[in-house]
């Protein structure tokens, strides 16, 4: 039996103008690549972008999962719309990974044209503009992937900073997917949305604010998410077997197991 993936898509302006869309798209597709190539085909100035993927063990495993999705969220499905759901709080994204992830089924792929990571973007590039230089809106599990995409573990924990024109935004790592803005109080599912949403709603009419989050934000010690992790993937391993640190380097532990056995049921996700 072939794999399906469970996705969630958004409304984006190819322009990069913001279009102010609550709408959601959850959908179950065979390749989600080719969905994207899809979604970019339409001749129109606004079209699809696929947000996140998980995959599932097969197409009838696949559909039952949609059809439950849609069923738990029928409350906000949007009417004569198929697959569309209203998002006014901005969270849809968030809650879906949570529910995915109660039942096992891992986050396989982030489509996020703002998350420029080392694949597309050179460490000392801001990013300013540099959209137009991405090969693909897809990122995959491969050997291309970034290092902080790959190890976002090794980040639980750490609180990263960057100023932009005298404003401050702090962002910390609550878990792999789970990035809070300290200064919004808000959560994202990438570092690169938590760290640029920010300064991208305080100056709306620049629309070159685009910070590199893995090698621009720095923490409390001056390093960026990127030497943080080199730091401690280089460290040995502590003798005494801890799990709280390599070496001379903190290692916060992920929390989403844990998390995940104190839920009550992975409906609470959703809610």
């Amino acid at each position: 039996m072939s794999s399906w993936f469970i996705y969630i898509a958004e409304h984006c302006h190819r322009a990069g103008k913001s279009l102010n869309a609550t709408e959601k798209k959850i959908g179950c597709t065979k390749d989600v690549e080719a969905l994207q190539r899809e979604f970019d085909s339409v001749a129109s100035p606004i079209f699809c972008s696929i947000m996140a993927a998980w995959k599932t063990e097969s197409d009838d495993q696949g559909e039952k999962i949609l059809s439950a999705l849609r069923h738990i969220l029928s409350d906000s499905h949007l009417n004569d719309t198929p697959g569309w759901f209203d998002d006014s709080s901005g969270t849809l994204c968030d809650r879906l990974s949570g529910f995915m992830n109660c039942f096992g089924y891992a986050l396989v792929s982030t489509i996020n044209r703002d998350d420029l990571d080392e694949s597309y973007l050179d460490d000392d590039d801001d990013g300013d503009g540099a959209s137009d230089r991405l090969e693909s809106p897809l990122r995959t599990t491969s050997a291309s992937t970034s290092i902080v995409k790959q190890r976002e573990d090794l980040l639980v924990g750490e609180v990263f900073s960057y100023t932009y024109k005298g404003m401050k935004n702090t962002v910390m790592v609550d878990g792999p997917g789970m990035y809070r803005s300290l200064t919004e109080g808000r959560t994202y599912t990438s570092g690169s949305k938590a760290i640029n949403s920010y300064f991208r709603n305080l100056y709306p009419d620049n629309k070159n604010i685009n910070i590199n989050w893995q090698s621009k934000p720095k923490n409390a010690a001056n390093l960026s998410p990127k030497e943080v992790i080199t730091a401690r993937q280089d460290a040995p391993e502590d003798p005494a077997g801890g799990q709280g640190s390599k070496g001379n380097v903190p290692v916060a532990m992920c929390p989403s197991q844990a998390t995940i056995l104190r839920q009550p049921g992975a409906l609470l996700a959703l809610s």
